[in-house]
């Protein structure tokens, strides 16, 4: 166990809030990944999962094959021309 102070500390966690905020705060984290690529998001979570354990050097391997895996996808060049056009992106549903 690590107090939630200490674990900011040391960057395990990023943010940290009252337990009577957590609900609203959880909130405003869902919503701001609702607007995130889908296949971004599922990729993110593979990554995590699939690096559990193992060394620093693999799971930057790993790590870079998600990434290469997402690259020209069409979330990515949505997203690209999104940023470009300064409108929002309309990501597809779509797995990587």
């Amino acid at each position: 166990m690590v107090p939630a102070q200490r674990a900011y500390e040391v960057g395990l966690v990023n943010q940290l809030c009252e337990p009577v905020q957590l609900i609203e705060d959880c909130k405003k984290i869902a919503s701001t990944l609702a607007l995130r690529s889908p296949a971004s998001l599922r990729t993110i979570k593979q990554s995590i999962n699939s690096t559990y354990g193992v060394s620093s050097s693999d799971a930057m391997a790993i790590e870079k094959k998600f990434f290469a895996g997402l690259f020209g996808s069409f979330d990515q060049k949505e997203g690209t021309r999104a940023f470009i056009e300064k409108r929002k992106p309309a990501f597809s549903n779509l797995k990587a």
